[in-house]
């Protein structure tokens, strides 16, 4: 518990040096997932340290039982102070994998390994019953997709659920969205979607992307200024610790994207917007965070 402790200290001092106030978290409330069998631990020991996070904190659970969110939604995770410090209301789930190791969802096979086209982590009946479930309990829900077809699915499922089970403002997110269509595009806007993007992929995987889907698919890749054409809501963070928390070279890549794709680059207004008050928006905390206004 110690080194924990001091391990925290130093973490989230980082953090704040990085001018970072407010942190969108994924925590695992059950083994699986990401931190596998560690997942279990993550809920007691951020309980255990929240004395020592200066940040406010949009906490968002992985759980196979959208149900348990509600013994989470109290404090001292949760507070229902509109200024609260700690709030619970977002289920996290996973539908692909990832660029780097060839396993995204993709309609045709990754040009450099033409054996692979990536796959979900996860059946699209059991994804959507989570979906449903946490939606009816009136959580917000963010799911994981990178690939092409995997954006495809994940978008049509949302459209499916809000057809269903219509409900006004419920600010649903896609995390990465790293590839997306045009048709996925036109649906996000209609639905009303949260993409939640990490420019930092772009410094990590500029230089070899292209090799790895294509000149064609990376057109589509990463496409922020498409999404602002659309008045589509996209927030900006980190992906942290698999990335840098550094937010000015996220902003880097937004306004530059290291010549990758550059027609996709967007002003440094807009990208500013996409670390503040979007993500504040993204966290139902734009009327208490987000802007410098009276």
């Amino acid at each position: 518990p110690k080194s924990i402790r001091e391990a925290a200290k130093k973490a989230f001092k980082n953090l704040a040096s990085k001018g970072l106030t407010s942190l969108h978290g994924i925590f695992q409330l059950q083994a699986g997932a990401e931190m596998g069998d560690m997942g279990a631990y993550e809920i007691p020991i951020l309980k255990s340290i929240l004395d020592l996070i200066p940040q406010s904190c949009y906490v968002m659970v992985f759980t196979e039982s959208p149900k348990k969110l509600k013994r989470l939604k109290k404090p001292p995770l949760n507070d229902e102070d509109s200024f609260g410090k700690f709030k619970v209301n977002c289920l996290k789930l996973f539908l692909d994998g990832s660029f780097g190791a060839a396993t995204a969802c993709m309609f045709s096979p990754f040009t450099d390994q033409l054996d692979k086209s990536g796959f979900c982590v996860v059946d699209s009946d059991k994804i959507y019953h989570q979906m449903k479930e946490a939606h009816n309990l009136g959580y917000q829900i963010c799911v994981h997709a990178i690939g092409d077809k995997g954006n495809r699915i994940l978008v049509d499922l949302y459209k499916r659920l809000l057809e269903e089970h219509p409900r006004e403002d419920h600010r649903h997110r896609i995390e990465h969205a790293s590839m997306l269509k045009e048709d996925v595009i036109e649906d996000i806007k209609n639905l009303g979607l949260i993409i939640s993007s990490q420019p930092q992929f772009v410094n990590s995987e500029y230089k070899w992307l292209e090799k790895r889907i294509g000149k064609k698919r990376c057109l589509y890749t990463y496409p922020f200024k498409t999404l602002y054409e659309n008045d589509i809501m996209m927030v900006a963070g980190s992906d942290c610790p698999l990335e840098d928390h550094d937010v000015i070279k996220g902003l880097h890549a937004m306004v530059t994207r290291n010549g990758f794709v550059p027609e996709q680059c967007i002003s440094i207004k807009n990208a500013l917007k996409a670390y503040t008050i979007n993500a504040a928006y993204a966290a139902f905390e734009e009327k208490v965070k987000g802007t410098i206004e009276v």
